[in-house]
């Protein structure tokens, strides 16, 4: 199965949102919400998963529709009160390396990777994810960043089990 592009999960996003879809549930009473650019999100291990399209109303953050590769609507949800950011993210890539490079060890040898954003365990709890190497080795840490703050784990983990 193909993982559809940016494209095409915001064309589906789009159509799903002018048709007022009732498994968007909240959407219905913003007569001007529209899409924005869909954020790939990754499994912990680097591979392709689903989109997060943010939509947008006014040009203010409301709400996202989750995409599946192939296609189909997973859920969609609206931000109650104030967004919690202007990102569907909600913090910048930058932001995140910045955060999870206090919790770099220099002297140890290690290094921060570039962040990539994915979901920690089910579709829908989504964090950056800053990988860690020792200079010149594989990575042995991973370091996850949310607006709500960081935590890590050792690399290759997942919750608890490894992924053997």
């Amino acid at each position: 199965m193909n993982l559809i592009d940016g494209g095409g999960a915001r064309e589906v996003a789009s159509q799903a949102l002018a048709r007022r879809l009732p498994s968007l549930g909240d959407f219905a009473g913003l007569q001007d919400a529209a899409v924005g650019d869909p954020v790939q999100v990754h499994t912990v291990f680097g591979e392709p998963s689903y989109w997060t399209v943010p939509v947008l109303d006014a040009g203010h953050l409301v709400g996202f529709i989750r995409v599946l590769r192939d296609g189909r609507i997973t859920s969609a949800g609206r931000f109650g009160g104030s967004p919690p950011a202007q990102l569907v993210t909600g913090i910048p890539a930058e932001e995140a390396a910045r955060l999870a490079r206090r919790h770099i060890h220099s002297e140890r040898g290690e290094i921060a990777l570039d962040p990539m954003f994915v979901h920690d365990g089910p579709p829908g709890r989504e964090v950056w994810l800053v990988p860690v190497a020792v200079a010149g080795g594989s990575v042995t840490r991973w370091i996850f960043v949310a607006r709500g703050g960081v935590y890590e784990r050792t690399a290759g983990e997942l919750r608890g089990e490894s992924r053997e």
